[in-house]
């Protein structure tokens, strides 16, 4: 009873007044699938974070209304693509949750890509969409970029620490010692940015999802419906007002959406009306969907079959030989080793790297890749499904020549003879 009469005078509290106790950095918490020992110096480091946060009550409650409109629609994207749920709050570090906002070294959108790392991870930037600003498609990239880290790192800490440094910046403050341990000790010295991350967590975690004044809702606006159509039709097919619209979903640029791939549009309602009008633009499930298609590079699932770049492939399996991965594919030894680009039927395969078992394509729907430092044009090759050669012939390179970290690798087009190799100093 008391513990009911204490959660009802929080709700009351909240309700009248809007303004939340401020919540106290623990000397351990649970991030991800790690249990964290944070110590003194940090925990008052982290601490004054926090407060900064909670200082201002009314910023902070609209700040959370937009949390947990949003999380809504970024919850469910990092279930199905297996990334922890810990996650969503770095949006709100990153953003504030602002679609259009750009920051002051040119990252745009809701997770603040810069627009060679967008294009890499699938996402179209151009004069008529920039998919920076689309919530949906924005996180599906997120997810691909920290699955890939954490293939490495295995260690979501250090993952997330390589969204604000890079893959090579990351590894520089990284510890092996803790690659995929359960227990991380956060001291004095470790990089600002988890830090900076863990006061959002502790700050918005104990509030997010128990505001009760009405809230809007997100219609997922899915697939064929939205093409070739402006946001003054689709406000009328929604019974939403068009101005709405276009606040949530700066990601368009033309006067209608294109028609090259499917889009989703965010349709904000009121919270009475969502029932009512959901079910009839709204898809049941997000994780079939494939809105954003991203390269499988250095990411890999568990079953045995999947495509990359419309191309069936297969998972490399303890034990498995090119012999062994020709015969699942019902195709010659001589047919895999072309498909693959491998030297022979003793090359070495690599545990749970894809495999193709069709010929890859020349070309991909991508424009671009940032070399990672780890990485060779072949690895590039197999993880976008285009062959090795038109690789070189569209970055003028010789197959002797290495990659350098950072260089940005021609995907879908020739390099042109006056442009000269580009070099990103940071992902």
């Amino acid at each position: 009873m008391k513990k009911y009469l204490l959660c009802l005078f929080s709700w009351m509290w909240f309700d009248s007044y809007g303004q939340l106790p401020t919540p106290q950095v623990p000397a351990q918490l649970s991030f991800a699938d790690i249990e964290l020992t944070i110590q003194k110096a940090a925990r008052q480091e982290i601490q004054q974070s926090v407060d900064a946060l909670h200082r201002n009550h009314t910023y902070f409650q609209k700040l959370l209304e937009k949390t947990d409109l949003h999380f809504a629609v970024i919850a469910p994207i990092l279930a199905a693509e297996k990334i922890p749920d810990d996650f969503k709050y770095l949006v709100i570090q990153e953003s504030s949750l602002v679609g259009n906002a750009v920051s002051s070294s040119n990252a745009v959108g809701y997770w603040q890509f810069k627009a060679a790392s967008a294009t890499e991870l699938g996402l179209r930037v151009d004069k008529e969409v920039d998919e920076r600003m689309n919530l949906y498609a924005a996180t599906k990239a997120a997810c691909a970029y920290w699955k890939r880290s954490n293939v490495y790192f295995d260690n979501w800490a250090y993952t997330l620490i390589s969204y604000n440094t890079g893959f090579t910046g990351a590894k520089s403050v990284a510890k092996e010692k803790y690659f995929g341990k359960k227990k991380m000790t956060i001291g004095k010295q470790t990089h600002w940015y988890l830090k900076k991350y863990l006061a959002y967590k502790v700050a918005f975690e104990e509030y997010v999802g128990k505001n009760t004044s009405p809230l809007q809702r997100f219609i997922r606006y899915y697939h064929n419906f939205p093409k070739g159509k402006s946001f003054k039709e689709i406000a009328q097919e929604t019974a939403t007002e068009e101005k709405a619209l276009k606040e949530h979903n700066h990601w368009l640029k033309a006067r209608k959406i294109p028609t090259d791939k499917p889009y989703i549009v965010l349709i904000p309602v009121a919270n009475e009306r969502y029932a009512a009008v959901a079910p009839k633009f709204e898809k049941t499930s997000l994780e079939t969907d494939t809105m954003t298609q991203t390269p499988a590079s250095k990411t890999y699932d568990n079953e045995s079959r999947q495509q990359v770049n419309g191309v069936t492939v297969t998972i490399a399996k303890e034990g498995d030989t090119p012999t062994s991965l020709a015969q699942q594919g019902s195709i010659t030894l001589e047919a895999f080793l072309l498909y693959n680009e491998l030297t022979g039927a003793s090359h070495p395969i690599e545990v749970g790297r894809h495999y193709f078992l069709e010929k890859k394509k020349k070309t991909t729907t991508q424009a671009y890749h940032i070399a990672d430092g780890t990485e060779n044009l072949w690895d590039i090759a197999q993880a976008y499904g285009i062959r090795f050669n038109q690789l070189l012939k569209r970055n003028r390179m010789t197959y002797d020549e290495t990659l350098q970290e950072g260089r940005v690798v021609w995907l879908r087009n020739k390099r042109p003879q006056k442009v000269p190799i580009e070099i990103i100093d940071n992902p």
